[in-house]
């Protein structure tokens, strides 16, 4: 965990089911551990529900995934 106490990592979110400025966060990242398990995390900010696109980056490689943000 200590090897990288800020991580370059950045999210960028894209709305798939209607119209929606597409999203970018990632400063600062920060990491975590527990159990002997590390982490690396960044806080985004979805402007709307939805059906969202989110795409981590770091170092070269990315992962990406679909989620549904409801209403409150």
């Amino acid at each position: 965990m200590g090897r990288d106490p800020m991580p370059a990592i950045s999210v960028e979110g894209r709305r798939l089911d209607g119209p929606a400025v597409t999203f970018r966060a990632g400063d600062p990242g920060t990491n975590a551990g527990f159990d002997g398990a590390d982490a690396m995390l960044v806080g985004v900010d979805v402007p709307t529900s939805g059906c969202w696109q989110l795409t981590g980056r770091y170092r070269g490689a990315q992962l990406s995934y679909v989620v549904w943000i409801a209403d409150d």
